[in-house]
């Protein structure tokens, strides 16, 4: 891991979160960040563990990881270059009942969780856009439960692959077989199954844990509406700020 970096402009800042505060509250909350470089597949969080800090994601993409009794891992939400990790925290709770693992490799912004509290106790924009935000991921969350139980693998894969899209884009997407079953809540050989059908049809191609989407257009029309409904929801935090 790379040695964090001190921020030192606006300018730079990638995470929608923290660029939409008003420039004397950025210039603030700054102070106490740092940069730091994330790896493909590495835990930030443990379950029910003491978080020691909170993440803006810039280039980075993380995914909120439930473990069930019996071993399987689900993915029960996302967080990119318009979130927080660790979101819990504004929320005066420093554990989480989820892991938080690195889904796609990049930059990210590190706040001391105590730090982040202290900040919020100072008032301005930061409390309510964070409460705003917890807001939708609540909705996030239970979408996605929604989405599971209502729509076919390939309808799900095609909006995640929409959601992550709009978080990273426009370069290739480095999603192992793994990340992709915990999604979908299915197996490697269920995961190919479903990759190929949305490669037969044209909608991305696929090889060596590397997507592309080839027609954004036809993915989206191709993909249930939850992606839709849950982006919606994000936007709303953003538009209450102006």
């Amino acid at each position: 891991m790379a040695n964090p970096v001190k921020v030192v402009e606006k300018l730079v800042c990638k995470n929608r979160l923290l660029a939409e505060l008003p420039a004397d509250e950025y210039n603030r909350v700054r102070q106490h960040l740092t940069f730091i470089d994330l790896t493909q597949g590495e835990i930030l969080f443990h379950p029910e563990t003491p978080l020691e800090y909170v993440y803006f994601p810039e280039t980075a993409v993380l995914s909120y990881v439930f473990n069930t009794e019996d071993g399987v891992a689900l993915e029960v939400g996302t967080v990119g270059r318009n979130g927080l990790a660790g979101v819990s925290v504004a929320l005066d709770t420093f554990r989480t009942p989820n892991a938080v693992e690195v889904l796609i490799g990049g930059a990210a912004l590190r706040m001391s969780a105590h730090r982040l509290r202290s900040q919020m106790n100072l008032g301005g924009a930061l409390p309510a856009m964070l409460y705003r935000y917890a807001q939708a991921t609540i909705v996030h969350s239970g979408q996605m439960q929604v989405c599971g139980r209502l729509h076919s693998p390939a309808e799900r894969l095609a909006g995640w692959l929409l959601l992550i899209y709009n978080l990273n884009p426009p370069r290739m997407l480095p999603l192992t077989h793994e990340a992709i079953g915990q999604m979908l809540g299915v197996r490697r050989s269920g995961v190919t199954e479903v990759a190929n059908q949305l490669r037969t049809q044209g909608l991305i191609t696929y090889s060596r844990g590397q997507i592309a989407i080839c027609d954004r257009e036809a993915l989206t029309d191709f993909a249930c509406k939850c992606v839709r409904v849950i982006s919606d929801e994000y936007e709303r935090v953003f538009k209450a700020q102006h």
